[in-house]
């Protein structure tokens, strides 16, 4: 049939004055006709999207949508309200590290002094254990010998 257009608008098979139509009318009008009645574009793939390299994909589809003509709103997890996230594009999460960076720089260079003296003691104690140990094998070759006089001392007391 030519010059037939499908419509699967409802409203306009009802009297104007039924209740439905007029809370539609004003909702349309606080909102207006897109908003209430949007387009729906399905976006499917072969594996799950939720991860950062999809989202940042996802979003540049909403962004290549958003610049066609006539589009006002383009709704997605990047952009639930329609527009993007304030703070959330790279170069500011970039900078809000770098200061954030920068806030912590004293604090940063203060354990790395901490560490530093840490590290000192740590070989205050090796060197400690090493003349510990130094004095044990001491304390065990003098044993030794101690044991040896001491054996030779009974023979020869057997002796006499």
């Amino acid at each position: 049939m030519p010059g037939y257009r499908a419509s699967f608008d409802d409203r306009n098979y009802l009297p104007k004055d039924v209740p439905a139509n007029i809370g539609y009318a004003a909702a349309e009008r606080g909102f207006g006709a897109a908003r209430m009645n949007p387009d729906v574009l399905l976006v499917e793939a072969n594996h799950d999207l939720r991860n950062s390299a999809d989202l940042l994909v996802i979003d540049k589809i909403a962004k290549a949508i958003f610049a066609v003509e006539g589009i006002s709103r383009v709704q997605v997890i990047t952009r639930p309200d329609g527009k993007p996230i304030k703070h959330t594009s790279i170069p500011f999460m970039i900078g809000a590290q770098g200061s954030f960076m920068q806030l912590n720089q004293h604090y940063q260079q203060d354990r790395m002094a901490d560490l530093l003296a840490q590290a000192d003691e740590m070989q205050t104690s090796i060197d400690t254990m090493e003349q510990m140990t130094s004095t044990a094998a001491e304390m065990a070759e003098t044993t030794h010998r101690l044991v040896a006089k001491t054996k030779s001392m009974v023979v020869d007391v057997d002796v006499a």
